[in-house]
């Protein structure tokens, strides 16, 4: 009888031993694989109110890169120029970010004339983008910047808004640095047409 359980503890302590020594090292091949496999998000738990966040912020975005362009040519304006190029910049980064999110959840992103028709809530209207574009030297400074401070406050409701309804937590540092950013940009902006 001892010589059987001491025989079943010997098997037993093997199978364990050639399970943890296979003697071959993990291809570097399969561990890329598994690392895909694995969403970029880390799988993160979402909901409707983070689909919907970068759904409707992607067109809102676009918008913004749309205001941003209108600069060129129109003022040589430092600070204006500048934060055009800053704005275009960031947003489009966010914009590839919040597309790869959807991406995961099988949502398919915006296109990119979703915007045409103006009518989504904190959308600049065809009238406005339509005047800014009409406008020429300090006439097109003062209402770009009025224009684009209204876009930015609205991206900033949009943003507390998954902030305080989201589940996706990448979602959220998003939305906060966004905030962030946006209220620093139109505390200076307004500052600027005061003036």
């Amino acid at each position: 009888m001892k010589t059987r359980s001491l025989a079943l503890l010997l098997g037993a302590a093997g199978i364990v031993a050639l399970t943890g020594c296979s003697g071959t090292p993990p291809t570097e091949a399969a561990q890329p694989a598994a690392a895909a496999a694995r969403p970029a998000d880390g799988g993160q738990e979402h909901n409707d109110a983070d689909v919907r966040f970068s759904v409707e912020m992607i067109p809102h975005h676009r918008q913004t890169i749309e205001l941003a362009e209108l600069v060129e040519g129109r003022t040589a304006d430092p600070y204006i120029t500048g934060l055009a190029a800053e704005i275009s910049a960031k947003e489009s980064k966010e914009i590839e970010q919040m597309a790869a999110w959807l991406t995961e959840w099988n949502v398919p992103s915006p296109p990119a004339d979703a915007h045409e028709g103006h009518d989504m809530p904190g959308m600049l209207t065809a009238g406005e983008i339509a005047m800014v574009e009409r406008a020429s030297g300090e006439e097109f400074e003062r209402l770009w910047l009025r224009t684009l401070s209204k876009h930015l406050k609205s991206g900033v409701q949009m943003a507390e808004r998954v902030l305080s309804s989201g589940r996706h937590a990448p979602t959220a540092l998003l939305a906060g640095q966004m905030i962030t950013a946006q209220r620093a940009e139109i505390a200076e902006i307004d500052a600027r047409l005061a003036r």
